[in-house]
């Protein structure tokens, strides 16, 4: 029986200089990586965050090579492993990496000892993951909201038929409720905390019960912890002027459809996937700013994973083949 194991991390480093005894050598900082990089994070506020990915692109390789490192270590322990090397790697880019990038990226997973890498475009596994039938000569169009980039994936007879992509996600909703909380409050706030705000009560459609929240931060004149209460009426207009690139992306998108499609997507609605597609509201919300019906897929925070598993499948698999018919 093939064993599963699933660990899903966060993409983030977090460090914080130790300071050395009078007359002792400086110490080296304490590092941490993913979920552990997280909690560090929030426990202690002079601990420095870094994403290794921005926007889809590498922004901090060595950041990177510590998640990696993170999330192998965990998965040999998982397997009860002294060593752990797959047979097979999919890497998941986003599309319209150059050349150049994908090779680098592919270059980083051979370097931790990952074997038979596949480079993925995040666009193909998607669509795949949506769990559409796209099979037919009928358009389909999906969106994947994901943490640093939007994209917009038209597909028919089993095929990419056009796409757009944008640089926004929803951790620029995180970010616009920071400023928010400090411009409106004085109160500083860590991007968790932000997070935490979108997760617990965000919306941007009216729901059916009130939501409160407390919100701790840093006073921004005495520097002093503070505390103060936001609604969820409060949360939901700060979300939705964060959700006007999102709208644009969208536009743009549907600049891309075929004319002979239209009526397909209009027919069958848009399909919505990644963790921003979970924000409270939001197929309601783009069906009144768009006039096309909205739908969220099952799991969608992993939709694009479960893509990338059928995508790696099929890659082995045309593999598999080529090799067999060379040697017959």
């Amino acid at each position: 029986m093939r064993r599963r194991l699933l660990l899903r991390e966060p993409s983030l480093v977090a460090t914080v200089e130790v300071q050395a005894a009078r007359g002792r050598p400086a110490r080296r900082p304490s590092t941490w990586a993913g979920a552990e990089a997280r909690t560090a994070c929030l426990e202690n506020p002079a601990v420095q965050a870094v994403r290794p990915i921005v926007r889809g692109r590498v922004a901090h390789p060595g950041a990177l090579d510590l998640v990696l490192e993170s999330l192998l270590r965990q998965a040999r322990a998982g397997y009860g492993l002294s060593r752990f090397f797959p047979a097979m790697t999919g890497l998941l880019v986003p599309y319209g990496l150059t050349e150049e990038e994908r090779l680098r990226a592919r270059d980083v997973a051979l370097r931790h000892g990952l074997s038979g890498v596949h480079v993925i475009d995040q666009q193909a596994a998607a669509a795949e993951g949506s769990g559409l039938n796209f099979q037919d000569p009928g358009g389909r169009m999906v969106v994947d909201f994901g943490g640093g980039k939007t994209s917009v994936t038209v597909l028919s007879m089993g095929g990419v038929v056009a796409s757009h992509w944008s640089d926004t996600g929803s951790l620029d909703l995180d970010e616009a409720l920071s400023r928010y909380v400090e411009r409106r409050h004085r109160l500083r706030i860590s991007q968790f905390e932000a997070e935490r705000i979108k997760i617990e009560i965000g919306s941007v459609y009216p729901g059916e019960r009130p939501r409160g929240i407390d919100v701790v931060g840093v006073q921004t004149r005495s520097g002093n912890p503070h505390k103060v209460s936001m609604d969820d009426g409060e949360v939901r207009d700060v979300l939705i002027d964060g959700c006007e690139p999102l709208v644009q992306a969208l536009q743009q998108g549907f600049k891309t459809v075929p004319p002979e499609l239209a009526s397909d997507i209009l027919r069958a609605g848009v399909t919505l996937l990644g963790g921003g597609a979970l924000l409270r509201g939001l197929p309601e919300f783009l069906g009144e700013r768009t006039g096309l019906r909205f739908h969220v897929v099952d799991d969608p925070l992993n939709a694009v994973v479960r893509g990338a598993v059928r995508v790696l499948w099929a890659s082995t698999r045309a593999d598999d083949e080529e090799r067999a018919a060379k040697g017959g």
